[in-house]
């Protein structure tokens, strides 16, 4: 279970402290939660891209991912954001027994049918080969992977169930983000889509739907922030996270859509 957690937490920690340099390069001061959270989904699409071509290369190994994380970690040790002191609310009660209920499905062994055949199934050949390697018999294969990626990277140091932490801390960034946006009946309808069955079954296994659905909203709210402050800043986040978006699914590429007209 230590693997676990430290692997959990050092994955979430290094995509926090590549997204601190990505908005320090492009120059986007963000304050409180709306910081952590899109630090996290700009250093996701980072770690996505770093961990793709630690595989081209054959370079998975453990001693490498620990490396990494480290470094990265290192780097932003004085630039984490800082929140703002909570607020008790009514909601945070079933927030937080749900969030302790969902947490202890996640750390489970991992037992969803496509998170063992396929989500887990690749990283692991992934893994036991230090990189990518042929596959031509599995269709998955030729799948877009930006979210193997990411359970590739904890998969190196804590195993399946690191993995399906890493889309349940998603799923615990969606009431937040959607609370960025609309305040306090933001938080309300994240919360109640939170609450879910079909959300947090999801959520707490190694599949990819619930980060899709939150970078696709940021996307949104990225370019909405771009078209009130005219800030350019922003059409770089937005821009970024429409990438991510197809590189975890597909179906993302519908995040196009809500890029601003001039990237279209």
């Amino acid at each position: 279970m230590i693997y676990i957690v430290l692997a959990w937490f050092l994955t979430v920690a290094t995509a926090v402290a590549l997204g601190g340099h990505i908005l320090r390069a492009i120059r986007l001061h963000l304050e409180g939660w709306q910081a952590l959270i899109y630090r996290f989904l700009l250093g996701s699409a980072a770690l996505v891209l770093i961990t793709f071509c630690l595989a081209s290369l054959g370079l998975i190994q453990k001693g490498t991912i620990y490396a990494i994380a480290i470094v990265a970690i290192a780097s932003s040790w004085r630039n984490w954001p800082t929140l703002p002191k909570p607020q008790f609310h009514w909601s945070a009660i079933p927030f937080s027994i749900y969030a302790i209920f969902y947490l202890t499905h996640a750390m489970a062994p991992e037992h969803s049918p496509d998170g063992m055949s396929y989500h887990l199934g690749l990283v692991a050949r992934y893994y036991r080969e230090h990189g990518f390697v042929w596959f031509p018999t599995n269709m998955y294969a030729f799948l877009s992977q930006g979210m193997e990626m990411l359970f590739l990277f904890a998969y190196s140091m804590g195993r399946h169930s690191a993995a399906a932490l890493i889309h349940f801390t998603f799923l615990l960034a969606l009431p937040i983000l959607l609370a960025t946006t609309a305040g306090r009946t933001g938080w309300l309808a994240g919360l109640t889509v939170f609450l879910l069955p079909v959300v947090g079954i999801d959520g707490i296994s190694a599949y990819n739907d619930v980060a899709l659905a939150v970078t696709l909203f940021a996307t949104w709210q990225a370019s909405a922030k771009w078209r009130e402050t005219q800030d350019k800043a922003w059409i770089t986040v937005a821009a970024t996270l429409a990438g991510f978006a197809i590189a975890i699914k597909f179906t993302g590429v519908i995040a196009i859509l809500f890029l601003p007209p001039t990237l279209r």
